[in-house]
């Protein structure tokens, strides 16, 4: 469970940080790195698909031999 929690909170922070930087990018007239902000959402959405599956694989409870 702490191995979950730990992994949402960097997703999360990266998320801010994304978010962060996309509106410094748009208030600068040259920034220093320019991410282009329809590849970084789609990063982002599939990132988010790949956590919750691992969080369900991760999660799961083990099969009970009978």
């Amino acid at each position: 469970m702490q191995t979950v929690l730990a992994f949402t909170g960097v997703f999360v922070n990266f998320v801010y940080l994304f978010v962060f930087h996309i509106i410094y990018q748009e208030n600068t007239e040259s920034p220093f790195l320019h991410v282009p902000v329809d590849i970084g959402v789609y990063f982002i959405l599939l990132l988010s698909v790949v956590l919750v599956a691992g969080k369900f694989l991760y999660m799961k409870p083990p099969k009970a031999d009978i």
